[in-house]
Parts: structure tokens; C-alpha cells; sequence
């Protein structure tokens, strides 16, 4: 027996490899003493031999020839696919069974988080913004729509229709301006109109919104029609003026065109209202007159400001302060020059040309009485004027003397005068 072939038995029987070993040499030994005994002729003590363990040989052989089927079974595909399952199996039961605690947390976390997703679930806003959604666009979107639409042909631009698109979120909603006749949706329409149709927009969608609610609450505008033509500015005006028969309209503007039609149309309209310049007046910035500015002033309203400058100037000069007198002089005359150039516009040609306006009222051209003697004294008042306005310098030859106080009154009542025979005039021939 050689070692493989030992090494093999052990491995299948411990047990039975002694007394197997034990025969073999018990068997060597007899053969030996058989083959003595032949050349002698002595066949005396020859040995016996040990036990064969042939039971537990064939037994063994029995197992093998098992195990050896059951290899021959391994071989099939199918029935190692099925091992190989079980295998599977077997190894996830061992894992499972390794980290049942933690298994045993993970699931009660998710049931927590199903629960909570349940709990979310019933808290949705969806189903209100969508019925939100349907009532506003039933009640208010296409009423505002509408409105949107109305007042940019009240503002002259009949162009451009528009559409409103709503937008919810999170049980809110809110809409989005867009072009009726796009068929592209998805742009901001603040890349297609200019600048002063967006401002236009914007003024018609805010007015759009305040006529659909039921308050009369007053209204600030700032600067409305920055970026505007005139056109634009005469429609808003009149749409402002409209508005304020319901509320207090407050509008901050530099626009002096835009305030002269304002005040137009409300005294056309028969309403009230009050106009305050803010200005800045030395160090002190934000101080108020009840007046307009120098230039949006009628002439009647220029000669009053005139008359309380020159009370400021007289008492400069009975105090002696004789330089500070002549710069107030000068600003005197300065507007005083303006004031005859007003005149001109509004009370001798009766305002049928009017500065910052559009407008030629022809009309108005019947009632004009303009004779050669007007051309003569608008002509020596404004020349008067002229001789000591700042930055004129006269020739050192004339030496004239600086006007006194009651000679400037004299020149605004010259104005005074005039305008008040250019009126009588007017009315006498109208």
C-alpha cells in the first residue's frame, strides 16, 4: 500500500486505517514466510493473519460510491443552480441573523417615515391651490385681464394686447403678463417692449388691480412717466385726473410738461388740487413752497412773486447793504424779462401757442387784438430788462445808476399795466 493511497484512507476512516495497516503487514510477513517454507520444505509456523477489516472496507466503499453519485448529481446544471440558491439562502439567513437588531431598527424608522409620509401627504396645499387657482381665474384673472387691456387703450397703446397666465405654488398664486398674440410663451415680455411700454404696462396693470378693489384708499406715484413721450403724458394725466374724482392722487415728478397737463386737466374737470415744489435751498435740502416752479407760473402769479422779491430787495437797501440789494436786482429783472415773454404767450396771443404743449387752439385766434404800440413796449420793458441782467456788463462810459427800489416797482407795474389792457381788450372784443 503505497502513501497515496494511505493518505486517501485516512482521510475517509481514521478509525479503521490501524487495523487496515495492521493486515497489510500481517500479509507481507506470511508471504515471506511462505516462500521460506517452500525452499525448505518446512511449512511449520507460519504466521496467521490479521483481521481483514474487509466489512469495514466494503462499508467505506459503499460510502464512497454515494458520495460519488451524489458528485455525479452536483454535476447537474439544474440541481447546481438549485444548490447554488439554497447556498444564497442560507448565507443572507446568516447575515439576517447577524444583524437583527439593526434590521429589527430599520424597520421600525421606515414605518415612522411611512407614517410621517402619510401625515405630509394629508397636509398637501395642492388640492387648495388648485381650487384657488380655478376661483381666481373664474373671478379675478379675466376681470383683470380685461381691465389690463382697458386702460392701455385709454393710454393710446391699442397695439398691444395682453394675457394673463397664472402660476401656483405651495397654496399661493400669482400671474404673469404675456403676449395675447405670441404664439412663444415662455419669455419675459420685458425683452420685447421698450422701456416706455413697460412703464405704460406696469401703470396699467396697477390701475387694473386697484379699479377691481372696493377701496378708496389714496395713491402715490414717482416720477410715472419717466422715459415717456408726450403723447403718453397727456393720456396718463387725464387717466390720474379720473382717478382722483374716487381718491387722493399724490404725484412726485420733475416732469414740468407732465405737471401743466395735470393742471390742466383737473381744472378742466373741475377738481381740486394743490401743487408743492420741494427744493434745495442752500445747506437746507427738502423745503416746501405752496408754489409751482418759476417756470410752470402764470403771469398774473409771476408779477405776485415779483412784488415779495422786491419787498426782500428794498429792505437790503434801507439797511444799507447796498451790493446784496443789486444781486436781488438782478435776479428781479431776470424774471422780470421772463415774465414779459410769458405775457407775450399767454395774454397777448391768448395762449394759442403754449409752450411743453401739442396744441394750436386756432380758435382762439379770433379774440387776438395786437397793435404796433404793443411791439414798442414789450420791446422797452424786456430792453430794460435786459441792461442789468447778471453778466451784463455795461460800458463804462454810460455810467448809469443802478435802478432804486421804487423804479423797480415801476417796471413790474409797467408789466402790470400792460397786461391788464391786453386783457380788457381780449374780453371787449370776445
Amino acid at each position: 500500500m503505497d502513501s497515496a493511497l494511505a493518505d486517501e484512507i485516512k482521510e475517509f476512516d481514521e478509525n479503521i486505517f490501524p487495523g487496515i495497516v495492521k493486515y497489510v503487514g500481517s500479509v507481507k510477513k506470511r508471504a515471506v514466510e511462505v516462500v521460506d517454507a517452500f525452499k525448505s520444505g518446512n511449512w511449520k509456523g507460519i504466521s496467521l493473519l490479521a483481521e481483514s477489516h474487509l466489512k469495514n472496507i466494503q462499508f467505506l466503499l459503499s460510502d464512497l460510491k454515494k458520495k460519488q453519485s451524489d458528485l455525479e448529481n452536483f454535476l447537474n446544471p439544474e440541481k447546481e443552480s438549485e444548490l447554488e440558491s439554497e447556498l444564497v439562502n442560507l448565507k443572507n439567513k446568516e447575515t439576517l441573523s447577524k444583524n437583527k437588531e439593526i434590521l429589527e431598527k430599520c424597520v421600525k424608522l421606515l414605518k415612522n417615515l411611512h407614517l410621517n409620509d402619510l401625515c405630509r401627504r394629508s397636509l398637501d396645499t395642492s388640492a387648495i391651490t388648485r381650487k384657488n387657482s380655478e376661483l381666481i381665474n373664474l373671478a379675478v384673472i379675466k376681470q383683470l385681464e380685461k381691465g389690463v387691456n382697458k386702460e392701455l387703450s385709454d393710454m393710446g397703446i391699442n397695439h398691444l394686447k395682453l394675457k394673463m397666465s397664472k402660476e401656483g405654488s405651495k397654496g399661493t398664486l400669482s400671474h404673469k403678463l404675456q403676449l395675447s398674440n405670441s404664439t412663444i410663451t415662455d419669455f419675459d415680455i420685458s425683452m420685447v417692449l421698450s422701456e416706455g411700454e413697460q412703464r405704460v404696462v406696469a401703470l396699467a396693470s396697477f390701475l387694473a388691480e386697484l379699479e377691481s378693489s372696493n377701496n378708496q384708499n389714496g395713491i402715490v406715484f414717482d416720477d410715472p412717466v419717466s422715459s415717456l413721450d408726450h403723447k403718453w403724458r397727456e393720456k396718463i394725466a387725464k387717466r390720474f385726473v379720473q382717478e382722483s374724482k374716487k381718491r387722493q392722487v399724490i404725484i412726485f415728478t420733475h416732469d414740468i410738461v407732465f405737471l401743466f397737463a395735470l393742471t390742466k386737466e383737473a381744472d378742466s374737470n373741475g377738481i381740486s388740487n394743490i401743487v408743492q415744489t420741494v427744493t434745495k435751498i442752500g445747506e437746507k435740502i427738502g423745503v416746501c413752497d405752496s408754489e409751482v416752479p418759476w417756470i410752470a407760473l402764470t403771469v398774473n402769479r409771476r408779477i405776485g412773486k415779483l412784488r415779495d422779491m422786491i419787498q426782500g430787495a428794498e429792505k437790503e437797501y434801507k439797511e444799507g447793504e447796498i451790493e446784496n440789494y443789486q444781486k436781488e436786482a438782478e435776479i428781479i429783472y431776470g424774471r422780470l424779462r421772463t415774465t414779459w415773454e410769458k405775457a407775450v404767450e399767454e395774454v397777448l396771443f391768448l395762449d394759442v401757442i403754449t409752450r411743453f404743449t401739442p396744441e394750436i387752439h386756432t380758435k382762439k385766434l379770433k379774440n387776438l387784438v395786437i397793435l404796433k404800440e404793443d411791439y414798442y413796449r414789450i420791446e422797452r420793458g424786456m430792453s430794460k430788462c435786459s441792461i442789468w441782467l447778471p453778466g451784463h456788463d455795461q460800458p463804462a462810459a454810460m455810467n448809469s445808476p443802478f435802478p432804486e427800489p421804487q423804479e423797480l416797482k415801476s417796471d413790474v407795474t409797467e408789466l402790470e399795466v400792460f397786461v391788464k389792457e391786453l386783457r380788457n381788450r381780449s374780453a371787449i372784443n370776445n
